[in-house]
């Protein structure tokens, strides 16, 4: 689970920016919060991030996708630049780093990781595991200097192969990173938590096996079916329909791409709306795509396009592989930017219920979105440690702060019409004009 998260001298956050994801004493739906008892903390299963337009909600956001995507891909070259993304707006951000720290909660244990990097090389990274009893400074790394390694964590034979990594991880590479390419197991539950626990979806984003929903013995494609039908979409069932190549939704390059993975294994080969599998009878290979079906009055199946469909249903497609994992397994956290986008309010906050009616004390599921639809803003389903204004301030530089700093707001209040109101900050400011 995520337990905090910060970023310093990233796009339009000058100063550290941090959400931290601990609970407070609050009693507002408290049966609902993931207990982690040894440590005497309670996290939150949801929280909500409002803000104006460019006020920096999805530049946060893409600050926890970056660095997941520097800690899975690293760097492939010595020459190449780390694309971090700085403040412009004060020349002398231009000279310093950006920093990413972030806390997280794995099997029980406690991991702190902190990098700080300038497009030419990392500075600073380290790495930090606690229990109940001690924490283990696991590595730490200064540019131009030996890394440091726990000898309480690791044996001397770990030592030794620590030190191997470490002469063979470039200098705009992350130490993390490239211990894990090299089968460091007591570095992995890190980076496997980024590779498998950690989900972020944009509003572009597109779920890539969606003709997975049209094999009904695939328990996504009956996830996704119940969900269409609860959601009154029209859908009845998915299915596939055999297609020309060159009719295929694809860039051709991925098309290729497909075809040779397909020739190497000859398995079906699925990306997107479609499929790629062996014609029984000619060995050749035969395309599919994902198509809708609905039910006309007289109870007979009607094929659709999927381009038929509305932009709300393909958002949901492309929502259910995130919204199933927080249903029906553990450990997911699920960032979603702009979660509302092309969703009814009502729709919207059935899709946060259905989410929050699975979590207990003892599930380990966390959603965070960024929103703009307040018509959810209400403490009848959030508490209001859950909720997350992001201001502009004067020169672009943004600030994110948790609504319980506001104390003097009640949990019989309306907090929608206080925050409506612009006491809360993290709406826009418009000035009035004669009409």
């Amino acid at each position: 689970m995520l337990i905090k998260f910060s970023v310093e001298n990233w796009r339009c956050f000058k100063d550290k920016a941090t959400i931290n994801l601990t609970a407070t004493n609050e009693r507002q739906h408290k049966e609902r919060l993931p207990a982690v008892g040894k440590y005497r903390m309670k996290l939150l299963p949801i929280s909500a991030i409002y803000g104006a337009n460019a006020s920096g909600k999805t530049k946060f956001v893409e600050a926890l996708a970056f660095l997941k995507f520097l800690l899975l891909d690293g760097t492939t070259n010595k020459a190449q630049k780390i694309n971090i993304q700085r403040f412009k707006l004060d020349a002398s951000c231009l000279k310093k780093p950006t920093i990413f720290s972030i806390t997280t909660l794995i099997d029980g244990f406690i991991y702190y990781y902190e990098i700080s990097l300038l497009p030419e090389k990392i500075l600073s990274e380290k790495l930090i595991v606690e229990n109940t009893s001690m924490a283990y400074d696991v590595f730490t790394r200064e540019s131009g200097q030996p890394i440091k390694f726990d000898t309480d964590y690791f044996s001397k034979e770990d030592i030794d192969f620590m030190r191997f990594v470490e002469k063979a991880t470039r200098d705009n590479e992350p130490f993390l990173t490239n211990a894990n390419k090299l089968n460091a197991a007591k570095l992995s539950p890190l980076y496997d938590w980024f590779a498998n626990k950690l989900t972020i979806i944009f509003p572009q984003s597109m779920f890539t096996q969606r003709v997975r929903y049209a094999d009904p013995g695939d328990i996504l494609s009956k996830n996704a079916v119940t969900l269409m039908t609860e959601l009154h979409t029209g859908i009845d069932h998915f299915e596939t329909v055999v297609v020309p190549k060159d009719n295929i939704p694809l860039p051709k390059e991925i098309i290729d791409s497909l075809i040779e993975q397909w020739q190497k294994t000859g398995e079906p080969v699925r990306w997107g709306d479609c499929m790629i599998r062996r014609n029984q009878s000619s060995d050749e290979p035969v395309f599919e795509q994902l198509i809708p079906v609905h039910k006309n009055e007289l109870g007979e199946n009607v094929q659709f396009k999927l381009s038929d469909e509305s932009d709300g249903t393909l958002r949901l497609l492309d929502l259910i592989p995130a919204l199933s994992a927080l249903k029906f397994s553990s450990e997911q956290v699920v960032v979603v930017d702009e979660l509302d986008r092309s969703l009814h309010t009502n729709m919207l906050e059935w899709l946060i219920k259905y989410y929050l009616n699975s979590c207990t004390p003892k599930t380990t599921n966390q959603l965070i979105m960024t929103t703009h639809d307040v018509n959810i803003l209400t403490q009848n389903i959030f508490r209001r440690d859950e909720l997350w204004g992001i201001d502009k301030h004067n020169y672009g530089s943004s600030s994110i702060y948790s609504f319980r700093d506001f104390k003097d707001i009640r949990s019989d209040k309306d907090i929608r019409k206080i925050y409506l109101s612009g006491l809360m900050g993290a709406v826009p400011y418009l000035e009035e004009e004669s009409w």
